[in-house]
C-alpha cells in the first residue's frame, strides 16, 4: 500500500504539465484517507444498527410465541422389543 501511494505521488506531480506541490498532494491524500475512514465507519455503524434491530425483532417474535424452548425429546424403549 505504501509503495502504491509513493508511486501515485510521483506520477501525480506532473498533471497537465503543471507541478503539484508536495503539500497539496499530502492534503489531498489526507482528505482521501479521512473520507475513506468516514465511509467505512458509517457503513459499519449502519450494519451494526440493522443487525441490532433484526435481533430485537426476532426476540420480540420469540417472546410473543411463549418464549420457551420446545420440550426435549426423550427416547423410551419399546416394551415389545428386547
Amino acid at each position: 500500500m505504501l509503495w502504491f501511494m509513493a508511486r501515485l505521488a510521483k506520477s501525480a506531480r506532473h498533471i497537465g504539465g503543471n507541478m503539484i506541490s508536495n503539500r497539496n498532494l499530502a492534503v489531498a491524500l489526507g482528505l482521501a484517507g479521512w473520507a475513506l475512514t468516514f465511509v467505512v465507519a458509517k457503513s459499519r455503524k449502519e450494519s451494526h444498527h440493522l443487525e441490532k434491530k433484526l435481533h430485537k425483532k426476532e426476540v420480540t417474535t420469540w417472546e410473543g410465541e411463549g418464549g420457551n424452548l420446545p420440550p426435549a425429546i426423550t427416547h423410551t424403549p419399546n416394551p415389545g422389543m428386547h
